[in-house]
Parts: C-alpha cells; structure tokens; sequence
C-alpha cells in the first residue's frame, strides 16, 4: 500500500543514511555526495538529485508556522 511504501521508505533511509552509526549522511547533499568519504556510499547517482528534492520539501515548509533553519556547511575529507 502507499502507507507501508512511506513507511518502509522512512525506514530504509533512516536505517542507511540518516541514523546509521557509520556514515551518519543526515542531509539530502550527505546522501548524495558523502563528504566524509566522498564516492563511497551515495544514495542517488544524479548530481542533480538533492537539488531536484527542495522544490517539494519547500513545499511541506509552506505548511508549518514554527520552525527554524540550521545549515550545515560539509567539509570534505577522509576521517
């Protein structure tokens, strides 16, 4: 069903990306260009792919009243 394809989605990516104790790719341009490793461990092998996502996530943004923005600026090199 659409519900379990969201949830089984969330999952995969929080699992993989955003929460995993290795790679910890907590933004859309972590999971795409993986600066701590650059090359290793991409999501999306479009370059364009982080930047395609914003129009939706501004989107849902539109919608919320009380948030605030934290920018995360990478820097790119081997740990």
């Amino acid at each position: 069903t659409p519900e379990e394809a969201i949830i089984g989605g969330a999952k995969f990516i929080s699992e993989k990306y955003v929460n995993n104790p290795v790679y910890a790719q907590d933004t859309l341009y972590k999971m795409k260009w993986n600066p701590d490793i650059p090359g290793v461990h991409q999501y999306a092998t479009d370059v364009g792919w982080s930047y395609k996502q914003t129009a939706k996530i501004k989107q849902l943004y539109d919608l919320c009243t009380n948030y605030y923005l934290r920018f995360d600026v990478p820097k790119y090199g081997m740990k």
